[in-house]
């Protein structure tokens, strides 16, 4: 109940020790792995004033390279947190315990370039809840003097405010240590901070999840296929989207729900 109050309250909450250092060392070495195979900065960047961190290593979708990193994004207490802001009430035909709400994004970043405050959606309604939540799960330390996030608490509560007037008096720095993870809605004004000497930037893995029958950012299910669609397990099916595709065909059901 104390997750759920502080997202309420002040927008987001922290989950200190959500990783053991077993499987920090296992998704760390997985990281290395990985970056040997695609390398570190070949992914895509944001378009517009995100564009900055072009730069900074980025490793887009590493779930689709690595079941240790699929397992973690589809399962665990902050899947259990965020389900009770983006799951859909009326769903019906998937069990209430279960997640009903997808995937939008699962990337590595190396945090090596400041990001100035900015929401994550186009569309911001002041409100207690939300269909756009992210987590940040810190493989290493992240703090004020490394890349780490700031947040303005209770700014998800507030209309739209442009940047330049922001007022960040009451600005929050969410320290973490490596194995934490945070959650916040993406309608809070978020940023973070600049690498100082003599500290290196911080590896983290950024997880969006959005409500059912938000536009998806990434086609997970033409990027993993058929064929490993079908060993995953039905939690994993729903959160890459397979139970959220509009028909292709036009005899198909008019029904973009589906179940399982």
């Amino acid at each position: 109940m104390r997750h759920l109050s502080n997202l309420q309250v002040n927008g987001f909450t922290v989950l200190p020790n959500y990783l053991g250092k077993k499987q920090l060392f296992d998704l760390m070495s997985e990281l290395a792995l990985v970056a040997e195979v695609i390398g570190e900065n070949t992914s895509g960047a944001p378009i517009g004033d995100q564009s900055n961190i072009k730069n900074d290593k980025m490793i887009n979708n590493i779930h689709y390279h690595s079941e240790k990193y699929l397992n973690l994004a589809t399962d665990g207490q902050h899947i259990e947190i965020i389900q009770e802001f983006l799951n859909d009430p009326y769903y019906g035909i998937i069990p209430k315990s279960e997640p009903n709400f997808t995937l939008a994004q699962c990337n590595l970043r190396q945090s090596s370039t400041a990001l100035d405050y900015h929401m994550d959606v186009r569309l911001k309604s002041p409100a207690s809840t939300g269909w756009s939540m992210q987590c940040i799960v810190a493989l290493e330390d992240r703090h004020e003097f490394n890349g780490g996030l700031k947040v303005m608490p209770g700014s998800h509560l507030q209309e739209f405010q442009n940047r330049e007037t922001l007022d960040i008096s009451g600005e929050k720095i969410v320290n973490l240590s490596a194995g934490d993870a945070v959650i916040f809605f993406s309608h809070l004004y978020h940023a973070t901070t600049a690498v100082a000497e003599p500290y290196k930037s911080a590896w983290g893995l950024l997880l969006t999840y959005r409500s059912r029958w938000a536009k998806p950012q990434f086609d997970f299910v033409s990027m993993f296929g058929e064929e490993r669609l079908s060993k995953l397990n039905n939690k994993q099916k729903t959160l890459l989207g397979y139970f959220s595709q509009p028909p292709k065909l036009w005899n198909e059901s008019s029904s973009a729900r589906q179940g399982y």
